[in-house]
């Protein structure tokens, strides 16, 4: 019997394991009664070895999410795969060879510590409280939230992957998650919080470990509830727009972001406001996926109370025909819609100007146009009317 890891190869490719699931599903009909132990050490695995070296060798350095990567490399240990997995000379990702391979070997093999399957998490924890969005909403009495996901008795569920990509989409490990637990944690005024968990992902608790990431983030400078309460605030009630565009490349931002858009509207004394990030449509982000994924954030801001109350983030998915036209198009004009929403978190709670700010400027992290936007905001007339 010939095992053709090339498969296994392929699945890699993507963020999600479930990409490529039906390639799997037929290679564990393939490998039906061989145990794990049996296939490391089978003469096909050994002459297929060459081929997944030189495929992880080019493997694009996003694939792995922070916290996948953190409890497959625990699981390989586990595991004990072979040594010469990891021995990729010139590799820039030679240390993940193995977390890599472990990841398909748990989905082939139905590891019980790293079980990825469609909806898991409803079917062994059906006691979560999710909302209609998807959003965790209840934390049970044993459960706990760390910074990459729930641990709840001895499972462990990472968050949604847009709220836990290596190193982007959205790397929110970077303090966005961390001050928003902080919050729910400290605060007595929160009506509503919710986080989006990755619901086709359960896995021992023990094979997580929580890793401490520590990042230089900046923060706007020009953001305050004077420009927020003034009447002439947006200029046009039914929207006012800001496109802000990236004129050069600039280091340690991300590269494939093109510009955002800021709609402002009001309504007696609600003010709302919508972000979208879009991203240039050749982003090696998504070379190979059917969607192109943008960052998605909306928010009230009450004149009364002179707070915000009420802020979520979304993920916006677009696929590639649709996108084209939403890219040449504005917000405040475009009816072109997104061919997937996923709501990735939720908190209603008054937060002051300077606290929605941080939380917006953490939530695009490593997007400097937002910070530039906020900064401006006072200094400079950007507002453009439709």
């Amino acid at each position: 019997m010939r095992y053709n890891l090339q498969l296994v190869s392929m699945l890699l490719r993507v963020h999600s394991l479930l990409r490529y699931r039906m390639f799997l599903d037929g290679f564990r009909q393939e490998l039906e009664g061989v145990t794990l132990s049996e296939f490391l050490h089978s003469a096909s695995f050994t002459a297929e070895r060459s081929r997944l070296k030189q495929f992880l060798t080019n493997l694009p350095e996003f694939t792995s999410t922070t916290t996948n990567f953190l409890c497959l490399s625990n699981l390989a240990k586990l595991l004990h795969l072979p040594n010469e997995m990891s021995r990729l000379e010139g590799s820039f990702n030679d240390n993940r060879a193995p977390e890599l391979v472990a990841g398909s070997l748990a989905y082939i093999f139905e590891i019980p510590e790293f079980l990825h399957k469609p909806a898991i998490m409803s079917k062994l924890l059906p006691e979560l409280e999710i909302d209609d969005d998807g959003l965790l909403v209840s934390i049970p009495r044993e459960g706990n939230l760390s910074k990459d996901g729930l641990i709840v008795g001895n499972r462990f569920i990472p968050y949604h992957p847009w709220l836990a990509s290596k190193p982007c989409i959205r790397s929110l490990s970077f303090g966005f998650i961390e001050t928003l637990l902080r919050m729910r944690q400290k605060r007595s005024d929160i009506n509503y919080f919710g986080l989006r968990l990755d619901e086709d992902v359960v896995m021992r608790a023990d094979i997580y470990e929580e890793m401490e990431t520590r990042a230089y983030i900046w923060g706007p400078t020009g953001f305050s509830e004077e420009k927020l309460v003034d009447s002439r605030f947006p200029e046009t009630p039914s929207g006012t727009l800001t496109v802000h565009s990236r004129l050069e490349e600039k280091p340690f931002v991300r590269r494939d972001v093109s510009h955002i858009e800021v709609l402002w509207s009001r309504r007696d004394n609600l003010k709302t406001v919508q972000i979208e990030e879009l991203v240039t449509p050749e982003s090696p982000l998504f070379v190979d996926s059917d969607l192109i994924s943008c960052a998605y954030l909306h928010s009230i801001w009450n004149d009364s109370e002179r707070r915000f109350i009420h802020l979520d983030g979304a993920v916006r998915k677009y696929n590639r025909e649709n996108y084209n036209a939403r890219y040449q198009s504005n917000m405040h004009k475009t009816d072109v819609k997104s061919d997937k929403y996923e709501k990735v978190f939720r908190i209603d709670a008054p937060l002051t100007a300077n606290e929605w700010a941080d939380l917006v400027a953490k939530y695009y992290y490593q997007d400097e146009l937002i910070v530039e936007y906020l900064s401006q905001l006072l200094e400079t007339d950007t507002l453009v009317s439709p």
